[in-house]
């Protein structure tokens, strides 16, 4: 006889705004001062709505949280050399995790999350975008000291030294401070809700006007747009309309 299964969609939320940030020096969204400050020795990821407008010839940061000045001690993901790459650095070069994926295409949306557990080693660290594994392209682990200094700045779209921002639209950016599982990474994407441990900041960029973003985790560390920062409501990643539910026939 025949029956009907449902399968979950991916369900469709209201993202009524996105920020543009235009890739230049002090354009970014500033959190704030050691902010996070994770050890390599702590698990945490980051994630985002990301549209990539233009590659850059070089580097270009998507968040950064580490010294402008040599050793370059502190953890980034930026876009380099062709490639996104989630970095944990004690000094630049000679003792750092260093991972490597291959770039998400222009002017599209992403869900990109980063998590890292926390080992110190390539292994330990996994990119999913649009809820799925990607694989690595290269990898250098030679990470064994500490990655923590103070007095960084923590940044979307740029970092504290010159140049080397990335231009994109982004939209409910997190930070969380552990390793979030596949179900976390399904129910992010998939149902756009966060289950599991709340991430310690996350940002539904709703207001629509002025120069800061409110977080709604328990951080509470707001964002502040730079000058040439924009506020956009026509090119987000998704509208609202109704959750679907595909109803599939199947034989028995």
């Amino acid at each position: 006889m025949a029956r009907t299964s449902a399968t979950r969609r991916i369900s469709v939320k209201n993202y009524p705004y996105s920020i543009s940030l235009p890739g230049s020096n002090g354009n970014d969204v500033s959190v704030g001062t050691d902010v996070y400050l994770y050890e390599r020795t702590q698990a945490f990821s980051v994630g985002m709505w990301i549209n990539i407008t233009r590659y850059l010839a070089g580097a270009a940061h998507i968040w950064s949280e580490y010294q402008p000045v040599s050793p370059f001690r502190g953890r980034l993901i930026r876009i380099d050399s062709g490639l996104i790459r989630f970095w944990l650095i004690n000094t630049i070069n000679s003792n750092e995790l260093k991972v490597n994926y291959a770039v998400p295409p222009l002017k599209r949306w992403i869900r990109a999350v980063f998590t890292y557990d926390g080992s110190s080693t390539a292994a330990g660290v996994k990119l999913y975008l649009d809820g799925v594994l990607q694989t690595q392209v290269s990898s250098a682990a030679t990470l064994s000291a500490t990655i923590v200094e103070t007095g960084v700045s923590t940044k979307w779209g740029g970092w504290t030294g010159a140049s080397a921002c990335q231009p994109m639209l982004l939209a409910k950016p997190f930070v969380s401070d552990h390793e979030l599982t596949l179900t976390e990474i399904g129910d992010d994407f998939y149902d756009s809700r966060f289950s599991g441990v709340i991430p310690v900041d996350y940002y539904d960029i709703t207001e629509g006007s002025g120069t800061t973003i409110t977080s709604l985790g328990s951080g509470a560390h707001n964002g502040t747009l730079g000058a040439s920062v924009t506020w956009g409501s026509t090119d987000t990643p998704m509208k609202a309309r109704s959750t679907i539910t595909q109803n599939r026939l199947s034989l028995s």
